[in-house]
Parts: structure tokens; sequence; C-alpha cells
């Protein structure tokens, strides 16, 4: 019977994994091991441009691809991952719960956004985390069309000023003005924490910074943070209310909630901390986490 490498995710991360040892194994000419990639769906989401205009269709599919190298996918969601027995159980498309065995596990579900209790954040507030999530923010876009022309829906919120939240921001007025009209008279702030713009990203970058949001009309407010989302806007630490029917929240990940069910060190995201070779540290070879896309050369096994 073939050991099986097991890869719970199909993301950048995922992909390059299961063809990187796709391309090992057929250089080493070993017949003795197959790879299996679980992931919702066989296809590889362009997450980081889910921030853009027609997310519904930056993906790729994957499934040929997979068949030509001989790597079998799974459809389903990950639930629980059992180190001692070797095994994940997860849920396949029809909702039945299901087990697949492994010998080798690329742990690579990615990262998620990280929404802390901040009262009507849930409610009220949009992100560009997953597809889905990036969908219904467009639909959002698009019905603002049919509202009365007011500062409040011409307003955009973008919470947090990291790479996601620029790049948000700055294409803000370009999808904007494509719905609500060329002369809408538009706002986007960026509300973020750090001292300045762009402050978590270095030093070296704010110029560039500051001159792309300039030209696209983005204001920023540094040194601010968002204690409430509600239907009408954003309340912030200083007690200043930003009017906006749209408020995308941007501000921080953490790590795949799987993480949880492997018993290693973590850091302040919930990452597992790895070695040299991406194996968890504390566990035997069977497990590796990525939690950010890395060179195929680096994948042990």
């Amino acid at each position: 019977m073939k050991s099986n490498i097991l890869i719970i995710g199909a993301g950048f991360a995922g992909v390059w994994s299961a063809l990187s040892a796709a391309r090992l194994l057929d250089q080493a000419q070993r017949a003795d091991l197959s790879i299996s990639v679980l992931a919702p769906q066989p296809e590889l989401r362009i997450r980081p441009r889910f921030y853009e205009a027609d997310v519904h269709g930056m993906k790729a599919p994957l499934g040929d691809l997979f068949e030509a190298v001989g790597i079998h996918f799974f459809p389903g969601n990950a639930d629980s991952i059992d180190t001692e027995g070797r095994s994940v159980s997860y849920t396949d498309t029809h909702g039945q719960p299901q087990r697949i065995a492994y010998d080798r596990l690329i742990l690579a579900a990615g990262s998620q956004v990280a929404r802390p209790a901040v009262p009507g954040l849930a409610e009220h507030a949009f992100d560009v985390d997953q597809m889905e999530s990036a969908m219904r923010l467009e639909q959002h876009l698009v019905d603002l069309a049919a509202l009365p022309a007011s500062p409040t829906r011409n307003t955009v919120v973008v919470c947090g000023g990291g790479f996601t939240g620029i790049e948000t921001a700055t294409e803000m007025p370009t999808r904007l003005r494509s719905i609500l009209g060329a002369d809408a008279a538009l706002r986007v702030v960026v509300v973020d924490r750090g001292a300045q713009v762009g402050a978590a990203l270095g030093e070296g970058i704010t110029p560039s910074i500051v001159a792309a949001c300039e030209q696209a009309g983005v204001e920023w407010l540094a040194g601010a943070s968002v204690v409430a989302v509600d239907a009408a806007g954003v309340t912030l630490d200083n007690g200043e209310h930003i009017a906006s029917n749209t408020v995308i929240w941007t501000v921080g990940v953490k790590a795949s909630p799987l993480t949880a069910h492997v018993a290693g060190e973590r850091d302040t995201f919930g990452r597992l901390k790895v070695d040299g070779h991406l194996k968890v540290l504390g566990q035997e070879l069977s497990l590796i986490h990525i939690s950010e896309p890395t060179r195929p050369e680096r994948i042990s096994y």
C-alpha cells in the first residue's frame, strides 16, 4: 500500500507543495508514494487580488492539472487533525463526515482575517479575505447606485493600513466611479493606528504609499482605531463618527483554526513554529506547516 502525502489547502502554498512533491517523486522514480489534496473546491483562487472588481473570475481550475501529474483531489472542508492517528476528518460536498489517512501532512490552509470583538463589526463590516466575502462586497458596491447620493453613500472606510488595506483603498475610487458616475463626490478613508502612513510596512516604502494615495484621492487617519461599527459608519477611539455605508475590515490575520489541533509552539497570530524544513517543532517529520508561500525546493519529506 502506498504511503500518502496529504496537503490541506489548494492555495498558492498548497498547489506548489503538491506540484513540487509530484516533480520530486518523478525525478526520484518513486512509485511508493501518493499525493492527495483536500480543499473545498478544485481551483486556485487568486486571493491577493480579491480587492479588485469582477472577483468571481479570479480563479484557475486545478482538476486537469492535478490529474495530469497524478495528484488525487478530495473536495471538502477539513474539520480536525488527529496527529496521533495520522488522519484528517473532513466534511465532503454532500455534507457527510469523512476521514482520510496520511503518512506525511502539509498544513497549507492559509490564514483568516482577524475579527476582534469590536461592537457591530460582524454585522456591518465587509472584508476581502475570501472570494465569497469579496463577492458580497462587490454586490454591495453595485447596490449603492440605487441609493440617493449622499456623503454617507459615497464614503468608504477601510480599517487597517497594511498591504490589503492600501490595495483595497486605492482601488475603491475607480470602482466607485464606475458604479456611481465619474462626477460622484467620493471619500475613501484609511483608518490605521500606526503613527504615520504605512507605518507597519517600514519607512522605505512610505513615500510610494503617500504618492499612490494622493494620486487616487485616498485620505489617511493615522494614529486612530475603530472602536465600533454600525449601519451608518464607524466610531473612532477619539469619539469621532465617520458616516459611511461601506466599512471594509483589513486589520490583521490569524492562523487557520486547524492549527489548534496540532501540539506545538505558536506565535501571536496562532501560526505553528517550524524548523528550516517547515517541520512543526515538537512533531515528528510527519507534519509540515506552511503559513506563508514558500519556495517548493524547501519542502522536505
